[in-house]
């Protein structure tokens, strides 16, 4: 059971029962983009089109009404992510809304480019805090952060004195994105091995980089690797993990969505939106969207805060009808967030004779 694992639905049960009753649960976790504002400039951003054509951000006091509506609805986690960084919306809004949604019954988690991090408020507050590092050194950082002058020391600075000021128990992780040119490179022993020196770290992730359907239009995942690389990046993986993990440093990767890739169709059997009810998209334009992969894409809204309450959109004809007619097999890129949840859901939904085990 690593943090990155699909099992982690089946402790809400009561939510998936009544998702299978035709009901629909509110989502157990919100991911909230705060501003797509953000101070890097990474060559490959995932939410390129927002940070580079949308410099919306939500009005503070609407973020204050929808993080108590959350709140009220049921929804048991907050992350606050990007669209943009995060915390160039304001360190001091960042916290108020996390303190806010605390006293509102939810645990709160921060992604962020790491640029920004110092707070020990920020440690106290949080369950987790993921910085997406993408850097070993330097040149990579630049590379991948589209930042030099002295960028890559700072972020690597600021997240070494979080992980010496944490007395509160957050799990604090670096991240890492792959692209077709990472085996060549080097990259997973590179970044592992120098991940190893933070003192207090918890966790280095890889993942696939994929490109959301704005960012990438063809949905092919971006610089996805091929079929043929899949089976040397898990050999890669488990060497590095052997030769680098250690008690309390963890090297994870997210293992399934590589091994979808090698799959017809990137492992795709599914042709619903299974997983909808167990996670919703708060962007900076402050409207719903059914996942992270369509922000900004109309047929994916499913409705505007600045005009109704988050109960409303997400009960909402619309958004049912949003569901209903996705279709991940041809609207949606390959190895997406929620890949695994749908495929352990259609299994679910296919099963036979459940009384016996």
């Amino acid at each position: 059971m690593t943090p990155f694992t699909a099992d982690k639905m089946f402790l809400h049960a009561d939510r998936i029962a009544d998702w299978q009753a035709g009901k629909l649960p509110p989502p157990v976790t919100v991911e909230l983009d705060l501003t797509n504002l953000c101070n890097h400039a990474c060559p490959g951003c995932t939410f390129s089109h927002l940070v580079n054509v949308d410099k919306s951000s939500i009005p503070f006091d609407l973020a204050i009404r929808i993080v108590k509506e959350l709140g009220e609805i049921g929804v048991k986690g907050l992350t606050f992510s990007g669209g943009g960084e995060p915390l160039v919306y304001g360190e001091a809004r960042v916290i108020r809304l996390m303190a806010e949604a605390r006293a509102a019954g939810m645990a709160t988690a921060l992604i962020t480019n790491g640029s920004l991090l110092r707070s020990e408020r920020l440690l106290e507050l949080c369950k987790w805090i993921r910085v997406s590092l993408d850097g070993y050194d330097a040149e990579t950082f630049a590379k991948f952060h589209g930042r030099t002058e002295g960028e890559f020391e700072k972020v690597c600075q600021n997240l070494k004195t979080m992980a010496a000021m944490d007395k509160h128990g957050c799990t604090l992780g670096a991240g890492f994105l792959t692209d077709a040119g990472s085996l060549a490179r080097g990259d997973f022993d590179k970044m592992a091995s120098f991940c190893a020196g933070f003192p207090g770290l918890d966790y280095l992730q890889f993942r696939p980089l994929v490109l959301s359907m704005v960012a990438d239009p063809t949905m092919q995942g971006g610089g996805l690797p091929s079929t043929e690389d899949v089976a040397a990046i898990m050999v890669a993986y488990q060497e590095v993990r052997k030769r680098h993990q250690r008690p309390g440093y963890r090297v994870l990767m997210s293992s399934d969505k590589y091994l979808a890739l090698a799959e017809p169709n990137a492992g795709r059997t599914y042709d619903r939106c299974h997983a909808h009810f167990l996670q919703a998209i708060i962007c900076a334009d402050c409207k719903v969207y059914l996942c992270c992969h369509g922000q900004g894409l109309e047929r994916f809204c499913l409705g505007d805060l600045r005009e109704n309450g988050f109960a409303e959109i997400w009960r909402s004809d619309r958004a049912r009808e949003v569901y209903e007619r996705t279709n991940p097999q041809h609207d949606c890129p390959p190895a997406c967030r929620l890949h695994s949840q749908y495929r352990a859901l259609q299994q679910l939904q296919r099963s036979e004779h459940g009384s016996f085990i």
